[in-house]
This record gives C-alpha cells, sequence and structure tokens, in this order.
C-alpha cells in the first residue's frame, strides 16, 4: 500500500518496470497490472476536484493493482488456455526460474478444485430483506436541490446523485460474485 501525492504518475512509473513485450500467438495480456481505478480517481485528474470533500466511510482505496506475473487466459474463441508467467531477464537464472514457475503454476492447474459450500438455494428467500440507505430521502432530495443551485450558477462539471444501499450478507464474499 502506498499514500503518494499523484497516484497515477506513480502507477505510471511502477508499470514501466514491467515492459512485457508482445509474443505472437500469446494473448495480448500476458502480465502485468490488475486492478481498478475508482470513481474518484477523476480528482487526480481534475485538480478543482480535489479541493471538495469527500467521505468515505467504507476506507476503499481510490486504486488497487496486483502484479500479475503467473496467469492462466482462456481463449473462448479458439478453444485455448494459456499459461503464462513472466520472468525477470535481469536474473542470471531467469529462463530456469520462468520454467520452474511456469511447472509450478501447472502444477497447481492439475489438482482437483476442493467444492466450495456455495449457497443453500434450497432455502427460501428472507421474507423482507432490509436494505440500508446512506441518504434518507429528505437527505437526497436537498442534494438534488444544491446540484440545480450549481447548475444555474455555471459551477457543474460532474455530478453523480447516488446513495449506497447495505444489507447484512453472511456468506463468503466469492458465492456472491
Amino acid at each position: 500500500s502506498h499514500d503518494v501525492e499523484d497516484p497515477l504518475a506513480f502507477v505510471e512509473a511502477f508499470k514501466a518496470r514491467y515492459n512485457v513485450p508482445t509474443i505472437a500467438g500469446l494473448p495480448r495480456f500476458n502480465g502485468g497490472l490488475v486492478g481498478y481505478f475508482g470513481y474518484d480517481c477523476v480528482r487526480y485528474v481534475e485538480k478543482r476536484l480535489g479541493k471538495c470533500p469527500n467521505p468515505d466511510p467504507l476506507g476503499v482505496p481510490d486504486i488497487l493493482l496486483m502484479v500479475s506475473d503467473a496467469v492462466v487466459v482462456f481463449d473462448n474463441l479458439a478453444g485455448k488456455m494459456h499459461a503464462i508467467v513472466l520472468a525477470d531477464p535481469a536474473q542470471a537464472d531467469a529462463f530456469e526460474q520462468g520454467q520452474a514457475n511456469l511447472e509450478a503454476l501447472l502444477e497447481k492447474l492439475r489438482q482437483p478444485i476442493t467444492p466450495r459450500r456455495g449457497l443453500d438455494l434450497s432455502r427460501p428467500p428472507a421474507a423482507d430483506p432490509v436494505f440500508r440507505s446512506s441518504f434518507t430521502q429528505d437527505d437526497y432530495e436537498r442534494a438534488v436541490d444544491t446540484i440545480k443551485e450549481y447548475i444555474l450558477a455555471g459551477d457543474c462539471m460532474q455530478v453523480v446523485p447516488s446513495q449506497r444501499m447495505s444489507i447484512d450478507f453472511k456468506a463468503a464474499p466469492i458465492d456472491l460474485y
């Protein structure tokens, strides 16, 4: 985890360390950075927005990336699977280490998948699930009125009047996915 002044410049500099060549016969994505850029990343591009209040009750990072140095790509159209590992050419034994990492990846793929418990779909759903909103109706309507004032004043570039809906969930996140 890094807290930096300009996260987009940091990502660009970090990404430069992984100059992965395009290789004929392999998928276009064969390793590198994978993750997400949240909606609030617009604050790093449009500097005026950086001064606006930005409550974040969940504490979710604006950018979350991981280095994918071992990937399995499924090409459904061609009916192929590609197992790819990245090797650091600066290492003297890069080829041997890459081969070992590829063999380890293939061995993991050969292992049986442990069945997940999953969701019990035979149980009837809760009668009336209780969702919690981040806005009351009055608060939402006041926010819309404020937005209208900003628009009339010509001080509005982009507005997303949204609310977060939450509900208790007692299963593993992968089950929801």
